[in-house]
């Protein structure tokens, strides 16, 4: 009886080690990924003017592939809804190592957020990374 709990314990640390083998090699193939090496930082940012607006962001490629910027929006800081936003007509490549100063004007929200409101200004690239600021509203 103690012998086949002993096979029964030894079955289920054998089925163990190898699940997690086959979990850490499927990982390791998924790495691979360009999108797991798209890594995009904003420096800064801002947001000037009375209406219509003027979002400036800086955003530096922290990444080893170059970074299609396609998106880029000023949010609120609490709830993420969009304040406003824009997509170039082209995406705006960054390479590795790179920053490059973004920026668009005629941001005309139906309703501004008071002065002094936190928001996140938000930059996303072809490939689903994004990276957020978090400033104040002018």
């Amino acid at each position: 009886m103690v012998a086949v709990l002993i096979l029964i314990i030894v079955a289920i640390a054998i089925a163990a080690l190898i699940y997690a083998w086959l979990v850490g090699l499927i990982g390791r193939l998924h790495t691979t990924s360009g999108a797991l090496h798209t890594r995009v930082e904003v420096l800064e940012a801002n947001v000037t003017g009375a209406g219509p607006y003027r979002v400036g962001a800086a955003v530096e490629n922290i990444g080893d592939v170059s970074a299609s910027i396609n998106y880029i929006a000023v949010e609120f800081a609490s709830n993420a809804s969009v304040i406003c936003s824009y997509s170039p007509p082209a995406p705006i490549s960054i390479p590795p190592g790179g920053v490059k100063d973004l920026s668009f004007s005629g941001c005309s929200p139906s309703q501004a957020p008071a002065p002094g409101t936190p928001v996140a200004v938000v930059v996303s690239t072809t490939d689903g990374v994004t990276a957020t600021c978090t400033i104040t509203w002018p």
